[in-house]
């Protein structure tokens, strides 16, 4: 949720350049900020990587009752998102 005081859900995927070398006051790697954000529809839920494109179905959807099961996946070019 962006506001807790709004129903909702983010619809960005952020790409981030960590910084190995110096790190988190926690000891794990520091993200920095972000380098890129990808916008998408709201309700993106399972999402993967396959060859050179990002895939992401929607949870908003019964697949099994999809007339065009492919109308609730979209493909994201991976170099779109550096």
């Amino acid at each position: 949720q962006s506001n807790n005081k709004q129903s909702g859900y983010l619809s960005q995927i952020r790409t981030y350049k960590p910084a190995f070398s110096t790190p988190a006051a926690s000891g794990g790697v520091a993200k920095k900020a972000y380098t890129k954000k990808t916008t998408i529809p709201p309700r993106a839920c399972g999402s993967m990587v396959y060859g050179q494109y990002l895939y992401t179905v929607f949870s908003g959807c019964k697949y099994s009752k999809c007339t065009y099961k492919v109308d609730r996946v979209i493909a994201i070019k991976l170099t779109s998102m550096r």
